[in-house]
């Protein structure tokens, strides 16, 4: 026994000696302290972050996005206030859908934010966030705001159905929608049974924003004047001619805003194949109609979805409409496929088409009142349908046509 405890020993000591990264020979020298030097400010002098200059800071963070400058805010407590500067107001969460409502007893909006990431989304909302505002007018004609966040409502907002009040929109109402849209991207806007008179205060509240559609529906244009539409016309231009997708089929209202001007305006290069469809009542559209020039060919081309039958355009057009549409395409400027539906002067007939087409380049037939044009290497088609309604009472007639154009593939 007395042998076999030695070796263990000595086996134990001899892995001891073998595992040690020293000897006897080693000397040990306690490393010195590294003493802090602070400066007069009260801040280390090797704390570089904290001597940089907030303008070099928000230099740097205008290159990140939101999410990130809201990560960035964990970092160091210096940071905080600089998430807040209003020079970082461009940098948004995106996502974010806005609508705009009337009350029985005020007005209403609120901001739904769906995106990955978001701080304050709700996952039992499927991780959105509602940011809810409502200001109500009391017995005394004074305004009542009230400001609520993911509280989901138990009850249905009471909308006026026929009859909306017109009182004017409060500045609170709009002060605190901007407030909100400081770091929330409206990405889509709804507005609906309010006065005309928004847009004039929509324009300067959507500056910057990377609004991709707004629908209108419903507009009140009681009490005014020919001198504010001018004004709200300007405002409107220049509120949609950002946007990719106007929706106004449910305001029939806003014919009186639309002319050659505007078409021209919104049909810029910035955006391309942009969509805009207008209400299709017929006597409101005849009422309104504007007929352009023909330099409006060189903007519709434009448009992938154009639904406006207040524009009426020469019969002698469509033909050469169609063609440069078809051309540009090839180019790869814009995509194959587009629709359009507008007004023209004189029914379309099939000696006009083929007056006005390119026979060396083009294809045209015409079968049961539908006229085909195609490319003569088949790989772009148009299909031409021409309509007529009555107008007013009875006596006038609105000619309308609708222009398909698409590609081989979908071409049946």
């Amino acid at each position: 026994m007395n042998d076999i405890s030695d070796s263990e020993e000595q086996e134990s000591t001899s892995n001891s000696e073998e595992d040690s990264d020293y000897d006897d020979n080693d000397v040990f020298v306690r490393r010195p302290k590294k003493f802090l030097i602070i400066g007069s400010d009260g801040l280390c002098i090797e704390d570089h972050l904290s001597h940089c200059p907030d303008l070099c800071l928000l230099k740097i963070f205008n290159f990140l996005s939101r999410p990130d400058l809201f990560n960035v805010t964990s970092v160091n407590k210096r940071l905080l206030p600089l998430y807040f500067d209003k020079s970082l107001n461009n940098r948004k969460w995106g996502n974010g859908h806005l609508s705009i409502y009337p009350t029985l007893s005020g007005y209403f909006f609120d901001l739904v934010v769906g995106i990955d990431g978001y701080p304050w989304s709700e996952e039992e909302y499927g991780n959105y966030a509602w940011f809810e505002y409502e200001i109500q007018k009391s017995e005394d004609g004074s305004f009542i705001e009230k400001r609520t966040m993911n509280a989901r409502r138990e009850y249905f907002l009471e909308f006026p159905p026929d009859n909306p009040h017109y009182w004017p929109i409060p500045d609170a109402f709009f002060t605190a929608m901007a407030e909100i849209l400081r770091h929330h991207e409206a990405t889509k806007v709804r507005i609906e049974n309010v006065p005309l008179t928004i847009f004039t205060k929509m324009e300067k509240i959507l500056d910057g924003h990377c609004t991709q559609s707004i629908s209108c529906a419903k507009v009140q244009c009681e009490s005014i004047g020919q001198a504010e539409v001018k004004s709200i016309k300007k405002s409107f231009t220049q509120l949609v001619k950002r946007v990719r997708v106007i929706d106004l089929k449910d305001a029939p209202e806003l014919f009186q805003l639309i002319d050659e001007d505007f078409m021209c305006s919104i049909a810029h290069l910035e955006v391309y194949d942009r969509q805009m469809l207008t209400s299709p009542y017929a006597d409101l559209a005849y009422v309104h109609r504007f007929t352009p020039s023909d330099s409006i060919l060189q903007h519709i081309i434009h448009f992938q979805w154009l639904e406006l039958l207040s524009m009426e355009l020469d019969s002698d057009w469509v033909a050469p409409l169609i063609m440069a549409r078809m051309e540009a395409s090839i180019k790869g400027e814009f995509e194959q496929r587009c629709t359009w539906k507008f007004a023209l002067d004189r029914p379309l007939t099939s000696d006009i088409i083929s007056q006005t087409v390119r026979h060396a380049d083009y294809k045209y037939t015409e079968l049961d009142d539908v006229h085909f044009l195609s490319t003569k290497d088949q790989a772009r088609h148009a299909k031409i349908y021409s309509e007529q309604y009555l107008v007013g009472d009875g006596t006038a007639i609105l000619n309308v046509v609708q222009i398909n154009v698409l590609n081989a593939c979908s071409f049946n």
